[in-house]
């Protein structure tokens, strides 16, 4: 368009005609980049929903095959914490940004053809300031996934006590025991931690971004002085200054995006990586070959020297138990907190397995006896 205006005045023509194709182009482009826009932000919202939805089926659906076993431990506990920080958001994320970084790589191309052709040295800047930069980003990313996937049980300690402090079921309690200055304490203690390792990560990454807008900038503004010498020399055109100016301008700031879109991308996938984790649990209490349906029984049920401890714990939580309980008897069980009680429960109802001993109903060892009957 700057050519060709420059052109007719210097002929004294004053028809738009000449350049009316190249304003026509200009428009259509314009007006496709404003619409995209609408409907890609039409598209996201919707596949959030849809991704929110399935996946939040799907981690429902798993949960209700795994053994009670999986959600009492405190490693399954992080495991299951991570999983549902959000999957549906990081997938449609992923979705999303995979389309942008298509998107900025075109644009990067677009724009390195036009200023290439201008002034080829700015190549060599671009790769000299990109390829540092996206390594810097490549790890940074890494080690905020890394640092946010250690923090899931202090993630969950920060839960509990706001759920302690706000919830109906929990408040009385908390009066009660005067816990709040206590939990609050720890809480703050808990955050404040986040707070300064996030800012540290932030101040890390402010810094690179700098490193790499300054040094391209100043880089992009040297060729550019270039440029609008040859155009006094008369080697260049008034129309190859303006669009290398603008489109090395557009270019710095393509390639910082297109970097921080393909960081973006990684988190993503790592995230997404929380969800497969949890999918890949598989639960132990199954149907052993040939197991047995319990159609017709009585009721009565048999502990055998039976001793169990947990994963978590260095102390049994039972130790060579023996009882019956006979059909349609009432037994009382009674003891300390800790004692073991619920875990003589869990074991009758196969929730856990006996480290040592077996556990009957009217004879059968709950092993041999489909989950499902029992």
């Amino acid at each position: 368009v700057i050519d060709t205006a420059v052109g007719q005045l210097r002929t004294g023509s004053v028809v738009l005609r000449p350049m009316l194709a190249w304003l026509t182009l200009a428009f259509v482009a314009t007006l496709a980049d404003g619409l995209n826009g609408l409907a890609q932000d039409y598209s996201s919202r919707r596949l959030e929903d849809d991704l929110n939805l399935e996946l939040n089926s799907m981690i429902l659906t798993h949960a209700a095959k795994l053994d009670v076993s999986f959600f009492e431990n405190p490693a399954s506990q992080d495991i299951l914490f991570r999983a549902k920080q959000n999957a549906a958001m990081s997938l449609s994320r992923f979705v999303g940004g995979s389309l942008n970084a298509g998107s900025n790589l075109i644009q990067i191309v677009s724009l390195l053809a036009i200023v290439v052709a201008i002034e080829p040295l700015i190549l060599i800047v671009i790769v000299v300031a990109a390829v540092p930069y996206m390594r810097f980003q490549w790890s940074l990313t890494q080690n905020r996934y890394g640092l946010e996937r250690s923090r899931a049980t202090k993630r969950r300690w920060t839960q509990y006590f706001v759920s302690s402090l706000t919830d109906s079921g929990s408040v009385p309690e908390a009066k009660i025991l005067d816990l709040a200055p206590m939990m609050i304490k720890k809480f703050r203690a808990l955050m404040s931690e986040f707070r300064d390792q996030d800012r540290r990560l932030l101040l890390r990454s402010t810094r690179a971004a700098t490193i790499f807008s300054g040094f391209a900038t100043t880089a992009i503004y040297a060729l550019f002085a270039r440029v609008a010498l040859r155009v006094l020399r008369g080697s260049s055109t008034m129309g190859d200054l303006a669009i290398f100016g603008a489109a090395a301008a557009r270019l710095r700031l393509t390639v910082e995006v297109e970097i921080t879109s393909v960081a973006n991308l990684l988190e993503q996938m790592l995230n997404i990586s929380n969800l497969q984790e949890l999918l890949s649990a598989k639960p132990q209490i199954v149907s052993a070959a040939g197991a047995t349906s319990l159609h017709h029984y009585r009721g009565e049920i048999a502990l055998e020297g039976v001793s169990f401890s947990y994963s978590s714990s260095s102390e049994p939580a039972l130790r060579d138990v023996s009882l019956t309980v006979r059909a349609g008897e009432t037994l009382a069980i009674v003891g300390e907190n800790g004692s073991g009680k619920t875990t003589l429960v869990k074991l009758m109802v196969r929730f856990y397995d006996p480290t040592v001993g077996c556990v009957r109903i009217d004879g059968q060892d709950l092993k041999s006896i489909d989950p499902r009957d029992l």
